[in-house]
């Protein structure tokens, strides 16, 4: 490429061959100029820009005179590609710093709407996100959603709790309201939206008691099982193996191929809801169960949704039996209500009942203390009754030692 030069020195100039700006050929700019590095002086040449982005010779010879008078005052940008390069760094920079004001600035509204919710949509389940939806709607966007997240104290968290209490909402919803506020705190704080502490450790928590009470009688438990196999076998088999094993719904369906045993009797449980891996081990009924499937390669799920990934929720057949069967016909509190997890809590009813310590127990659902457990220790109704029976046994006028002192 020809260059020609122009009347200021050190500046010359090429014209694109068919490029044109305003009906004349574009022109490119060169300036040359000489420069030291390392004590050593080294002529360079470098284009300044085009006549279409606003250059021209007199502006070439600007750029050329501000770096001869960097070199021969010995600061700032020594070359135009230095030069170029400090400026894109503050450029940057000051992107960075609008970029923080307004990710301080940000509302709690936008920040859960714009960011937050994208994010959980992808990594949780419908219901799970739907439920924070419904919550941020009518609760938490109403007391805190015009507020940054650096100025939502403790005492806008205890208006909130304050005032679904006061509306009769039960505790656990109060708590899982706050527990969406900390998950976006803990969400900013990750993508460096927030720092500091998070108001909600400093929130005192409405005591909850969510304990299911209601366990499965071997008869409801054979009327359960036999209306689901009728209705729909995996979801039979999965009902079984949360019975037989004790296995949570997520388990289930987490699980692999590689992670069963039927000759050793064993599931490996990979990845539970506590974070330990532990070992269930296969009845009779549920090992001919895993015999008669076909096995898929090592690493694919044993149960898979209609598209062959991975199963996210409990399929609509397990309720509609458990309607149909009217096990939970005019009940309302949730803890006395039948669901699949109701499957695990008679697992270890029946474990209780046959006389398997609390430990063992513990274990075998791979929960991390005796407090997740001690409500299968009084779960055996023939033991209750026989101990109502020294009540209901005992006359006035015929004095008996109920309990002896030794």
């Amino acid at each position: 490429m020809e260059k020609t030069k122009t009347k200021y020195p050190g500046v010359r100039t090429t014209t694109h061959r068919t490029r044109k700006h305003n009906g004349k050929p574009d022109k490119c700019f060169f300036i040359r100029y000489y420069y030291r590095i390392n004590n050593t002086t080294k002529e360079k040449e470098e284009v300044v820009g085009w006549t279409s982005e606003g250059m021209d010779a007199k502006r070439a010879s600007i750029e050329r005179a501000r770096l001869q008078l960097n070199q021969r005052m010995g600061e700032g940008a020594q070359t135009l590609k230095e030069r170029r390069k400090n400026a894109r760094a503050k450029s940057e920079e000051s992107q960075r710093v609008v970029e923080a004001a307004e990710k301080k600035s940000i509302p709690f509204e936008r920040l859960f709407l714009n960011h937050y919710l994208p994010n959980a949509k992808t990594n949780k389940k419908a219901s799970s996100t739907n439920r924070e939806i419904s919550l941020f709607e009518n609760w938490i966007n109403p007391c805190i959603g015009r507020l940054p997240l650096h100025k939502i104290k403790l005492e806008h968290l205890d208006e909130l709790k304050e005032g679904m209490t006061k509306k009769g909402l039960a505790p656990r919803t109060v708590l899982y309201a706050l527990a969406v506020i900390r998950q976006v705190f803990n969400w900013a704080d990750r993508y460096d939206w927030y720092s500091g502490p998070n108001p909600i450790s400093r929130v005192k928590k409405p005591s909850v008691n969510n304990g299911r009470l209601r366990f499965l009688t071997r008869d409801e438990v054979a009327q359960l099982l036999d209306a689901l196999k009728d209705a729909n076998q995996e979801v039979y088999e999965q009902a079984l193996l949360s019975l037989h094993c004790g296995l949570r719904a997520g388990e289930v369906f987490n699980l692999i191929w590689s992670a069963v045993d039927t000759n050793n009797g064993t599931l490996i449980i990979l990845d539970p809801k506590n974070g330990k891996n532990r070992v269930a081990y296969l009845t009779q009924e549920t090992r001919l169960m895993f015999r008669r499937k076909k096995a898929g390669k090592a690493n694919e799920y044993v149960f898979t949704n209609k598209d062959g990934g991975k199963i996210k929720e409990i399929s609509r057949v397990y309720e509609r039996v458990v309607k149909e069967l009217g096990f939970n016909k005019d009940i309302k509190d949730s803890r006395l209500r039948v669901c699949f997890h109701t499957l695990r809590a008679t697992y270890a009813s029946y474990l209780s009942q046959a006389g398997v310590e609390l430990i063992e127990i513990r274990d075998r659902l791979g929960h991390s203390d005796l407090k997740m457990v001690s409500r299968y220790a009084h779960s055996d109704p023939e033991r209750s009754k026989k101990t109502v029976k020294v009540f209901d046994d005992f006359e006035p006028d015929k004095p008996k030692v109920i309990f002896s002192k030794k």
